[in-house]
């Protein structure tokens, strides 16, 4: 069944029908022209891992969030956006309760709330209901005109598409990298094997597992993610070589629009996602809230 609740005028869904799906997309027209931003919610529609709150009044939708569970145990993360003529407290205050009370169903006692760095309001409303905020990232687009091919020269190094049989080197990899648990490492990467649209890669040296990276593709675009390195291998220039690797893998499948995230702060991966190609086009901020 296509519809999970209905209440207050806040309809919650897993999947959008095609007038579910014309309504957001007009909203995030508005807000996008309104607001200088380059939203991109309506992409969420058919994405069952994602629950869509559609908030509506007199019949309009006025107001979307989305919501996914994070691979920390207990964590969500949320975006959203509300028509410009509806921005009230009130409105903000409506359709949130029903993204609490669906964390408090899913024992979610933590939201990682992701704002678009232009979107003042949302900003604003999320601060006023006490988010802090924990990072900011930029979006970076890949532009093959920044493009030069970098040879390898790590001997004996080869990056291959995992499989489960890769799991527990990824999981490894991944806490050593991100200081996560085996748990969330575990369920985050389990998950992301099994996913048909996202692949994958692992790196090693002398058959040793020494780093991850992963790439989604959907709508033609890929998205670029997980970039690890074992501690005890860093500064030898094997993130480079993963990310030139995947680079090289994806141009010659004919790929050249792809994208990857990272964190303001970062200043080495900046410079390395730069030397490669890539070009920031956004920045958003991360806003921790308990619930």
């Amino acid at each position: 069944m296509e519809e999970l609740k209905y209440s207050n005028q806040v309809s919650i869904k897993k999947k959008l029908n095609e007038t579910s799906f014309i309504e957001l997309e007009e909203l995030v027209k508005i807000c996008n022209k309104n607001d200088n931003t380059e939203l991109m919610f309506h992409l969420d529609a058919q994405k069952e891992d994602i629950t869509k709150f559609l908030f509506y009044h007199e019949e309009k939708l006025i107001g979307y969030f989305g919501m996914v569970p994070s691979y920390v145990k207990g964590e969500a993360m949320v975006w959203g956006m509300i028509l410009p003529s509806h921005r009230t407290e009130e409105t903000f205050l409506h359709i949130f309760e029903s993204v609490r009370d669906k964390c408090k169903e899913n024992n979610t006692d933590k939201l990682k709330v992701i704002n678009e760095r232009n979107a003042d309001s949302f900003r604003e409303f999320v601060t006023s209901i006490g988010g802090k905020l924990l990072y900011s990232s930029y979006e970076m687009n890949f532009n093959i005109e920044y493009y030069e091919e970098k040879k390898d020269d790590i001997k004996d190094f080869t990056l291959k598409k995992a499989s489960l049989d890769d799991l527990e080197d990824m999981i490894s990899i991944g806490m050593d990298a991100f200081e996560t648990t085996e748990e969330e490492e575990r369920s985050y990467n389990e998950r992301n094997l099994k996913d048909s649209k996202l692949s994958n890669y692992i790196g090693r040296i002398n058959n040793t597992p020494v780093g991850i990276i992963s790439s989604r593709i959907e709508d033609g675009e890929v998205s670029i993610a997980d970039l690890a390195v074992l501690r005890s291998y860093r500064r030898r220039g094997i993130g480079r070589a993963i990310l030139s690797k995947t680079i090289a893998y994806l141009l010659n499948q004919g790929i050249e629009k792809f994208k990857l995230g990272v964190e303001t702060e970062n200043k080495n991966a900046l410079s390395l996602y730069e030397d490669s190609g890539f070009r920031i086009v956004k920045a958003s901020d991360c806003y921790e809230l308990k619930i």
